[in-house]
């Protein structure tokens, strides 16, 4: 397997180990108190298999649409940048931050310097990229969010 892929695949088990860390640690709360929305246990666990199933797509199509996998590691980018912002404003630990720190943050930068150093992606390739992970975090997880509320 080469580089990219194992880069990837190593995402996927980051994301199982950050689930569990923002599970263990009380996210929920953490997350309600930073966003001022209110999530269900069944939102956050549907947000969480789909940015998994997002991470093993991102996997299986890295030699066809890497583009793709690319938006897929942006995700993870964004959900870095989301723990620390947190921290910042509330001035207390994110159930997560450790995990994003630890795997998330040198992992996607690892994916981004592999993948364009391979020629994977050009620069526009990684502009599109970036509107996948807009689209992947902020459509997936405030998506579900805004669905949810007009079903209740």
């Amino acid at each position: 397997m080469e580089t990219v892929q194992l880069t990837l695949v190593a995402l996927v088990f980051a994301g199982l180990v950050h689930v569990a860390e923002e599970t263990r640690g009380g996210f929920i709360p953490w997350f309600e108190e930073f966003t001022g929305f209110q999530i269900s246990v069944t939102e956050d666990i549907v947000v969480n298999v789909l940015f998994l199933l997002e991470l093993q797509i991102g996997v299986f199509v890295s030699d066809t649409y890497p583009v793709f996998s690319l938006g897929a590691v942006g995700f993870v980018f964004i959900n870095f940048w989301f723990h620390v912002v947190g921290v910042v404003k509330l001035r207390k630990y994110s159930p997560g931050l450790v995990t994003a720190t630890l795997l998330y943050l040198p992992l996607s930068l690892a994916a981004y310097y592999l993948m364009l150093t391979n020629g994977d992606v050009t620069l526009l390739g990684l502009g599109y990229s970036g509107i996948i992970s807009l689209v992947l975090y902020f459509g997936g997880t405030y998506g579900i969010h805004a669905l949810y509320v007009q079903r209740s």
